[in-house]
């Protein structure tokens, strides 16, 4: 449809045939280096500590709501 597109493409899918990108032991290395990655990311927010703000606020939320005052209770 585009046969500019097409050929920039082409060009691309024969220069990582030549480097070796299409294996799929690579892809499966590749896609496992990422989930890794992710995971560690992901695991470092979940030890991360709750800010006081919000401590307090929760704080100050529980105990309007234990006074019966939120939404009109």
């Amino acid at each position: 449809m585009f046969p500019v597109r097409e050929k920039k493409f082409e060009k691309f899918e024969a220069k990582r045939d030549r480097a070796g990108m299409n294996d799929d032991k690579d892809k499966g290395r590749l896609e496992q280096q990422i989930d890794d990655n992710l995971r560690k990311v992901y695991q470092r927010h979940l030890e991360e500590e709750v800010p006081d703000r919000f401590t307090d606020l929760l704080a100050k939320l529980k105990e309007a709501d234990e006074k019966g005052s939120a939404y009109g209770k």
